[in-house]
């Protein structure tokens, strides 16, 4: 049959956070693009640390820890994307969960990607300082999931019983919410939160209470540190996963980039803004650029607008497929 001259299916492409990580993640990228490899190389010389090694060899424990987390994960996300433009798959808009978010501003046009590696430098050097200052007064830092209850029901709790030091970090989806704090006291909160009904709460692999006002110290010189930063207008439409809304100006991502570090990720609005956008912007489908499925998750089973991973070369080589398939049956 005769093929159209340009593909019906365009994506909204979704950037995961930092507890997506995984040893080996995006090497099949690398080994499939040139430009992939290219993108490495570049990262690697900004950080000041072989990045391809981390990701290949770095345990679990190599990867939790928040200097490497940050970059790799985004090289990753960064990686998928590049590879899915080789491949003809068309973007529409974007949106990133948290550390996400950065990665997201790059396929919005925002930032470049030497301005985007040269930023998680200084936001993993901040962030992890204000661990360690938190560490030497004694928390034990870290994130938890509870599945079952709402971001509004686990606050409620939180206050009805008089928690102090766990904040809820994350409203994931109407039914997931994340806390962060000292491990310790989420430990014995989990009880609580299931008597009061949550069906699990379980440890995210993550090193610090990220998105709360325990990781205040670090938003002063981080915004210090972006205010030397160009941020461009954006050239595709992206959601904040720290406000839930459009972002409108370079302006609006530096001021979101700076106070996501205390604020929490309200991933459920933005799930609803792209609902809600979703005729206008023209995209039929979601991908999942960067390792895992965890937003393909908490998207859910919608027929209508469907989530694809899109982290690995069989994801993107699949996807790019099936729109070759879609041309050539119109």
């Amino acid at each position: 049959m005769k093929t159209k001259e340009k593909p019906e299916v365009r994506y909204a492409m979704l950037h995961p956070g930092q507890g997506a990580q995984n040893p080996g993640m995006a090497l099949d990228l690398y080994t499939a693009s040139p430009a992939v490899r290219k993108l490495f190389s570049m990262a690697s010389d900004i950080a000041s640390k072989n990045l391809f090694t981390v990701m290949a060899s770095g345990t679990e424990e190599e990867l939790k820890k928040t200097e490497n987390t940050q970059l790799a994960v985004a090289l990753a996300s960064r990686a998928a994307v590049i590879r899915a433009g080789e491949l003809g798959i068309e973007t529409a808009c974007c949106a990133g969960f948290s550390l996400g978010e950065l990665p997201a501003l790059v396929c919005a046009g925002v930032l470049d990607d030497e301005r985007l590696f040269s930023i998680l430098v200084e936001r993993g050097r901040c962030m992890s300082q204000a661990v360690e200052m938190l560490c030497a007064d004694g928390v034990r830092p870290g994130m938890a999931v509870v599945i079952g209850l709402g971001f509004s029901r686990v606050k409620e709790i939180l206050e009805e019983e008089n928690v102090q030091g766990i904040y809820c970090a994350n409203d994931n989806s109407p039914a997931q919410v994340v806390l962060a704090g000292d491990v310790g006291k989420m430990d014995a909160l989990a009880g609580v939160l299931i008597a009061r009904g949550a069906r699990r709460v379980m440890p995210l692999k993550v090193s610090g209470p990220f998105h709360t006002p325990l990781m205040e110290k670090a938003v002063e010189p981080f915004a210090t540190f972006l205010e030397g930063i160009s941020f461009s207008e954006p050239v595709l439409p992206i959601a904040s996963s720290v406000s839930g809304e459009w972002v409108e100006s370079g302006a609006d991502a530096r001021h979101n980039c700076a106070i996501q570090l205390s604020s929490p990720v309200v991933w459920t609005r933005v799930m609803d803004a792209l609902r809600q956008r979703q005729r206008e912007l023209g995209f039929s489908c979601l991908l999942e650029t960067g390792p895992g499925t965890v937003l393909a998750g908490l998207w859910g089973r919608e027929a209508a607008c469907p989530v694809y991973p899109g982290g690995t070369e069989n994801d993107l080589q699949g996807i790019s497929l099936q729109g070759i398939k879609g041309k050539e049956n119109g």
